[in-house]
């Protein structure tokens, strides 16, 4: 909540390349002294500094991929940096696994060393990509500017909805496997294949580029967290675990499906100036989804049972699909204005 917009507003403010570096050093020293500390409130204050300095970084990349990808390719260049965020995904399970098991300490640190490649990486061979005026609005002003745009703040909403539906494989999804008799294996099964699945698909669908404005695929990513979830509820009527495997497959393709476009379409809506803050607020969606999906799927695994959550899910995912396209008219006026005013 904190990290994503202070990390947009710093992108525009001091520059992509900068802020990223300030996330990595400051991210790594934080993380690398969470492995060594011991006492409960060092603990908690790391753990706080150590999510806001690492997450200062995502607006400032994807800002940078904006502001030297042309448009037509944006979509393309997306797809293949999620695609390289589930490679590490898949690769970090089974290291992290692997150092978990031997020292827990080594695991941070391990992870604090790599920060730091990164931001060696960056400070060699990443050059500033900062459009000229974006220092133009003050931290509040240009915040300001984000949450009067409607058309803007509506994207977010449903995004925000669909990402509370996604994320409910870190929360219910467990608890209702725990529930049919299935453990630890099956589930880190499952969180692996999803893994799998999106490293599979998406070079797949890179290939295929995309044109014109992207509210159905927005809509059908949707669509497809809403069935894959809920797929859940046939859990005890089919074996329970193909059940979940086939609900996974689902929703790993709306991952597919979806995300980078939900970036695109916040690159081309943003104004060049505001664009760092633009994908600032995205970003803090998912810590919104983190911390509304928990509390959402608890209580209602715990006031309705499992299918009262998962067929909820499938409504959620409908409704919110349906709206994408309702909105698609607005959002493609909005971008043929943007690309008008852009110069060649």
């Amino acid at each position: 909540l904190v990290g994503a917009p202070v990390g947009g507003v710093l992108a525009d403010a001091i520059g992509r390349r900068a802020t990223m570096l300030l996330s990595f050093v400051a991210g790594a020293t934080t993380v690398g002294a969470l492995g060594l500390a011991s006492s409960p409130p060092a603990l908690a204050l790391l753990t706080f500094l150590a999510a806001a300095t690492s997450h200062l970084y995502v607006p400032a990349w994807n800002a940078a991929i904006a502001d030297v990808v042309p448009a037509p390719d944006r979509a393309r260049a997306w797809s293949l940096s999620y695609w390289t965020t589930n490679v590490g995904w898949v690769v970090g399970i089974a290291l992290g696994g692997f150092l978990a098991a031997r020292s827990y300490t080594a695991l941070f640190l391990a992870d604090a060393v790599t920060t730091l490649l990164f931001a060696a990486i960056v400070l060699r061979r990443v050059p500033e990509t900062r459009p000229a005026g974006t220092e133009a609005h003050s931290p509040l002003e240009g915040l300001g500017l984000v949450l009067r745009d409607r058309t803007y703040l509506g994207f977010l909403l449903l995004h925000l909805v669909a990402l509370t539906v996604f994320v409910q494989f870190g929360y219910a999804l467990p608890l209702d496997m725990r529930a049919h008799g299935l453990g630890e294996e099956q589930f880190a099964l499952v969180v692996a294949l999803n893994g799998v699945v999106v490293v599979v698909l998406q070079p797949v669908q890179a290939s295929l580029g995309m044109t014109g404005e992207p509210s159905r695929r927005l809509a059908a990513s949707a669509l497809l967290f809403g069935l894959g979830y809920g797929a859940n509820a046939l859990a005890g009527v089919v074996p329970p675990l193909a059940a979940y495997l086939a609900g996974m497959l689902l929703w790993s393709a709306g991952e597919v499906v979806g995300f980078p476009y939900a970036a695109l379409l916040v690159a081309e809506i943003a104004p060049e100036a505001l664009r760092g803050r633009y994908l600032g607020a995205f970003s803090m969606t998912w810590a919104l989804a983190f911390t509304l999906a928990p509390l959402a799927g608890g209580g209602l695994l715990a006031g309705g049972g499992p299918v009262a959550l998962w067929v909820s899910c499938l409504g959620a995912g409908a409704v919110v699909a349906a709206v994408h396209l309702a909105a698609a008219p607005a959002r493609r006026k909005r971008l043929d204005a943007a690309r008008a005013g852009r110069p060649p």
